[in-house]
């Protein structure tokens, strides 16, 4: 039996949408459904005639209404509208008029009032404050203006879906299930074998997904620049590497400033050369005299990035780090990823190398007592690498017995798993397949623009709209009439800035029209060119949305 609706909370959903009550209870009870399930009926009317404009302000407060609904209200499936054929009608018409206005602010103030609701104070953010929760804007290109000032808490009450038409294309879609699969696995594996992660956020740079990291058990987050750090600072991270050296007047005040505010927050940078460690200690004496930065000693290859390239070299940055009066040292970084060789398999056995000579250096440096450790996040000495592709290796290797007695923190810092892919990590990935198996959680759709030559589509998303520096997305899917095939047989052959050219098989049925899905390469460089992703369930319905800070 339905609960009733407070008569005020009947009378405010009258004035607002201009509608006339049924006589009776059975009225009564009807418009007691529209008021308590409105988002689950008349958002989908308003998402379907989209001509219909109910100001935002009205829209956001009957979902907010929606939510404090009881349960078994929130399961009744309303008709909208409730009184014969009456349609809402258009922005700034009351029900039958064309010119008399439905919403004047006076109006809109005095129904919600009587709704027990209330607007937000003229001037106020109502929750920008909140990384994970702002309001969709004209800014966000994945979301059409029909969504304009609602919220990611409201996308899944509305039951649109990403693909048939409710949202704008191209679109970026993220499987809510996948990642939260990618994230528990690597948690998992972790706590199995007694190591910490410390994801690198540069993948997504989303306060909702650091924030999964962190809430699975996360020892804390990696960023490249000091531009990244203070953007997870102001996510709310407090145990932070920089994977990267900081040699900037700028960057090292930042870094001076925020340890003098908050003495429990713990950042860690990095040092290759005695140049490096020597302009650091100038860089502070200048900027924050009685300041000291933890660093940790960065270790190369031949024919790497940075890093110190032999065993002797790192070791005379090590000393001379640790003679310093402004720098700690707090143990060894690495990054394995970018090993060069001619297939995956001559690279693992050079990454295998260069761990072996990483634990022998940090075996040395703890026999030297140059590591300084004192920190409630580093008690030990850190000794940390992993990054998606190798981080298997990195636990067999550094993971376990070491000869230093009271042993080292070893953390991966691990970031593209949390989404995997379909092409740079799916060939990769230890976990590509087997018994740990992640999951590609990352789509990018666009329409069918042309066929202007046999053999060949262009498609409507581009450079602007997906990353090619690790190869060309993958063909996952054709979707028509609301339906996915499998599309394996096509190939994307080049990219511009907007579009795509994908290479047709002379026997796969393609039309203008029709949406293709595809898997991305290096997830890294497609997150950075959306500011907002819908997250979809398996039919891709919106059920929230992750927001980036590029």
């Amino acid at each position: 039996m339905l609960h009733r609706a407070p008569r005020k909370t009947q009378k405010g959903i009258v004035k607002l949408f201009g509608v006339q009550p049924l006589s009776g209870q059975q009225g009564f009870t009807r418009h007691c459904q529209v008021v308590e399930n409105v988002s689950s009926a008349m958002m989908r009317w308003y998402l379907k005639y989209k001509r219909y404009r109910f100001p935002k302000e009205i829209i956001t407060h009957c979902v907010r209404l929606y939510h404090r609904s009881t349960p078994a209200l929130r399961e009744i499936e309303c008709s909208w509208p409730p009184v014969g054929s009456w349609r809402p009608p258009r922005r700034g018409c009351a029900a039958g008029s064309t010119n008399s206005p439905i919403v004047t602010e006076k109006a809109l103030t005095e129904s919600l009032s009587l709704m027990n609701t209330s607007l937000p104070a003229k001037g106020t953010n109502d929750g920008m404050t909140d990384h994970t929760n702002p309001p969709i804007g004209w800014q966000h290109k994945a979301f059409g203006t029909d969504l304009n000032g609602l919220r990611s808490s409201d996308l899944e009450a509305l039951g649109i879906s990403a693909l048939d038409g409710d949202l704008p294309l191209p679109v970026m879609t993220l499987d809510r299930e996948a990642i939260s699969h990618n994230v528990d696995l690597m948690a998992k594996f972790c706590a199995d074998h007694d190591v910490d992660l410390a994801p690198h956020a540069k993948t997504t740079m989303s306060p909702e997904l650091v924030h999964r990291q962190l809430d699975a058990g996360a020892w804390g987050m990696t960023a490249a620049t000091v531009a990244q750090a203070r953007i997870l600072r102001e996510f709310g991270v407090d145990t932070i590497i920089i994977a990267s050296q900081v040699l900037d007047p700028a960057g090292i005040r930042w870094i001076c400033d925020v340890q003098q505010t908050d003495p429990g927050f713990f950042v860690a940078t990095l040092v290759d050369s005695i140049e490096s460690v020597q302009l650091m200690e100038s860089l502070i004496a200048k900027v924050s005299p009685s300041s000291r930065i933890r660093v940790l000693v960065e270790l190369g290859y031949d024919n790497g990035r940075a890093g110190a390239r032999t065993l002797d070299q790192a070791l005379d940055v090590a000393r001379a780090a640790s003679q310093t009066q402004s720098l700690v040292l707090t143990g060894v970084e690495g990054f394995e990823g970018m090993m060069p060789g001619a297939s995956v398999a001559a690279r693992r056995i050079s990454v295998d190398s260069y761990l072996r000579s990483a634990r022998v250096f940090t075996e040395i440096c703890v026999a030297e007592n140059l590591f300084e450790n004192n920190s409630t996040q580093a008690p030990l000495p850190l000794v940390t690498f992993g990054g998606s592709a190798f981080h298997d290796l990195v636990v067999r290797e550094l993971a376990g017995r070491w000869a230093t007695g009271n042993g080292v923190r070893v953390v991966l810092r691990s970031g593209c798993y949390i989404t995997h892919d379909h092409g740079l990590y799916a060939d990769t990935s230890p976990w590509a397949d087997g018994p740990r198996t992640l999951r590609a959680a990352a789509e990018v759709w666009g329409v069918v623009l042309s066929l202007p030559e046999p053999g060949r589509a262009i498609l409507g998303f581009g450079r602007r709209d997906v990353g090619s520096d690790a190869g060309f997305p993958t063909v996952l899917w054709r979707r028509r009439d609301g339906s996915n095939q499998s599309a394996r047989e096509l190939s994307i052959s080049a990219l511009n800035d907007q579009h795509a050219y994908v290479d047709l098989p002379g026997n796969f049925d393609v039309r203008v029209g029709d949406l293709l899905g595809c898997g991305i390469s290096h997830p890294c460089t497609t997150f950075d060119k959306w500011s907002l992703i819908p997250e979809v369930d398996a039919r891709y319905r919106v059920v929230g949305s992750v927001h980036t800070f590029f």
